[in-house]
């Protein structure tokens, strides 16, 4: 029985985030979305969630940080709530 890695749940699969997290980084997130397998939403999403962590690294609530988000894409807070959802 072996543990499973950083980012990784009991089963060895990577969370959604760190899977975003590590396609960005190789650039196979991009491919996939010009090649129409990704929807514009998960990159969206993908952005707010870092913005919201960079606002609360800044020193703000997650409350705020998710209002600033909001009001910095124009969409309500329900929505980057739902990202953030989707990002976990």
């Amino acid at each position: 029985n072996t543990r499973p890695e950083a980012g990784q749940d009991s089963r060895g699969n990577m969370s959604r985030n760190e899977l975003i997290l590590k396609m960005t980084e190789s650039g196979e997130l991009t491919r996939m979305y010009q090649a129409g397998m990704v929807g514009y939403k998960v990159l969206m999403y993908r952005d707010m969630y870092l913005d919201v962590q960079t606002q609360v690294s800044l020193g703000h609530s997650h409350r705020q940080a998710v209002f600033t988000v909001a009001d910095m894409y124009g969409v309500d807070k329900s929505t980057v709530y739902r990202a953030l959802k989707f990002c976990k």
